[in-house]
């Protein structure tokens, strides 16, 4: 038996309103959040001690300014103000299972030893023992607070929490 041909359906018409809350200028928010990341901020004397490649030049054992930052778990130093407010760091290194100590052996006064997780070794030296102290405390701080992170994921994980969520448990 032929087919019976079938009668056009009429078009529908659909409208769909969306509403977009209304948000603050990108680039406030983007400056909100970058404050809030930023864990400490100052200008201090470094001196790279030993990096990982084993590439030390003569000018990375010489006494520097520079600008640190602690920032998203991460030292950040900048050569000068100019390059921070460009976001063009000179050196990064995770604070993750860093060491961090307080060195009197040091002719000069307030220095504080820093040792990376990837091996690089720098020395600091703050203006005063209350900037050292800010310092060291900071850098702990996000130190433990990063390490009790990477425990509680672990945790989660051996217990089964998130088997879930892995590719392998398709």
């Amino acid at each position: 038996a032929p087919e019976k041909p079938r009668k056009p359906t009429p078009p529908v018409n659909v409208e769909v309103h969306l509403e977009v809350p209304s948000s603050p200028d990108p680039k406030e928010e983007n400056k909100e959040e970058e404050s809030d990341n930023v864990k400490a901020d100052g200008i201090l004397q470094r001196k790279i001690v030993k990096r990982p490649t084993g590439d030390l030049k003569a000018s990375d054992k010489n006494w520097t300014r520079c600008h640190m930052c602690i920032k998203k778990g991460t030292l950040v130093i900048y050569k000068d103000e100019q390059h921070l407010k460009e976001d063009l760091p000179q050196f990064e290194d995770p604070i993750l299972h860093c060491k961090v100590e307080v060195d009197a052996k040091q002719k000069k006064k307030h220095i504080f030893k820093f040792e990376s997780i990837i091996g690089t070794e720098y020395m600091f030296q703050c203006r005063s023992s209350a900037e050292l102290e800010n310092w060291v405390t900071k850098i702990k701080e996000v130190r433990d607070h990063e390490n009790s992170q990477i425990k509680h994921l672990n945790d989660k994980v051996g217990d089964g929490d998130l088997a879930d969520n892995t590719l392998g448990s398709v």
